[in-house]
Parts: structure tokens; C-alpha cells; sequence
């Protein structure tokens, strides 16, 4: 093993975004967080195209550098990537689940509201799971959220916490959500009009049959 093999990029969901570190894996003690000035030189070369990606969105204000060894990356930027670009930078792989929709009522009335969960292959409610942003963790593991997926989440979050007056407000939310959901289920949410549920399963993840209900979407 050459002295380059023992660097990784590093990453962790914090609020601002996706934080990313070069670390040292020493023979002996904790790993060690490189300055980024010297990330290109002690990169391996399979990593020099994700640390050479990282360091153009910093020159371009896309990603911040809080600190000398940290890069952050915004969520939404995260969710962006395309699977190959995603694995460049040892990002997760996208989650092996069912994005599952459900409201009870119409859009027009006050209490209305969109529930958003997870559900395992076989349908049932993948417990324990949490989201920061773009990752969505469960106990040990780490998948990233991508498009449309993460976009279609941050719309019913910003339709949920918009006041029941600000008509407006939810209704710009509900046509950025509308935009990004399958064609079936732009038909089946209306305002005068109930939804049971919307399954979404992303393209990269396992196949899933259409059920009552509901629909899978690929992108």
C-alpha cells in the first residue's frame, strides 16, 4: 500500500450542507483532517477528480470553506449529482427505499398538510430513519437523498411550515412539488380533490410495481 492509498474523502451531513474532509488513515492513532491547500497533492489519483470538483465550487462561491481542512457543499447540490459524479466524491448511495406521500383533506382547507415517509421494498414503514438535508440516516448507514426526490421533500417541508393564510405561500410549494412529481400524481392532487398516498421510488434504487395508490417514478 502506497502512502496515497491511506487518504479518503470524507463526508457528513451537517445543517449547511454536505461537509467534506481529506483524512490521513495513520497505522496508528485517529485519522487526520488535511489542510485543503494540500488536498491535490496528497489525493490519490482515482480522488483527484472529487477533490479537483470540490475545489472548483469553492473558487466559484458554490461550496464554502469554513475552515482550513472543511468544504462545505449545499445540499441541493448534493441532491444534483449524477450517480457517476456522486461517487467521485465517495458519496453514499441513494436510498433503497419507497418515498411514500400521503395527506388526508383538501389543499384549500386549513389543516391541511403532506406526511412524507420511507417504506422497505416490501411496503412496510422503514423505522428510525433521519434526515438532514440531503442524507437520510439510518443507525449506522448513510444514503443521499438525489432529484427529484430531495426537490419534491423540501417543497412539502416548505408547504407544511407556510401559514394556512399564506395561500400564496403554499401554492407557490405545491407547484414546485407538482413539477417534480410523476404525471399520475399531478392528476390525482387537486384542490378540491384527495390523495391516499404517492410512492416514488427513485431510478437507481430496486424496482417496484405500481400499486394501488400510488406510483414509481425514474428519472
Amino acid at each position: 500500500m502506497t502512502n496515497r492509498t491511506k487518504f479518503q474523502i470524507f463526508s457528513e451531513a451537517v445543517p449547511e450542507g454536505i461537509a467534506f474532509r481529506l483524512l490521513h488513515h495513520r497505522i496508528l492513532g485517529a485519522p487526520v483532517a488535511i489542510p485543503i491547500n494540500e488536498w491535490a497533492a496528497k489525493s490519490a489519483e482515482a480522488q483527484l477528480p472529487g477533490v479537483a470538483r470540490l475545489l472548483t465550487w469553492v473558487d466559484e462561491d458554490e461550496a464554502a470553506a469554513i475552515d482550513d481542512t472543511t468544504v462545505v457543499v449545499p445540499h441541493a447540490s448534493v441532491a444534483a449529482l449524477e450517480t457517476a459524479n456522486a461517487q467521485m466524491l465517495a458519496l453514499p448511495p441513494t436510498p433503497p427505499y419507497l418515498l411514500d406521500i400521503q395527506h388526508v383533506g383538501t389543499m384549500d382547507r386549513p389543516d391541511f398538510r403532506f406526511r412524507v415517509s420511507w417504506l422497505q421494498p416490501n411496503g412496510q414503514p422503514m423505522p428510525g430513519l433521519r434526515r438532514v438535508g440531503a442524507s437520510l440516516i439510518s443507525g449506522g448507514r448513510t444514503f443521499r437523498i438525489p432529484e427529484p426526490l430531495f426537490g419534491i421533500i423540501e417543497a412539502i417541508d416548505d408547504f407544511n411550515v407556510a401559514r394556512h393564510e399564506d395561500l400564496d405561500g403554499r401554492f407557490r410549494a405545491w407547484a414546485r412539488m407538482r413539477d417534480l412529481l410523476p404525471e399520475e400524481s399531478q392528476r390525482s392532487i387537486k384542490v378540491d380533490g384527495y390523495l391516499t398516498s404517492t410512492r416514488i421510488a427513485h431510478a437507481a434504487s430496486p424496482h417496484y410495481a405500481t400499486q394501488a395508490g400510488g406510483c414509481s417514478l425514474t428519472n
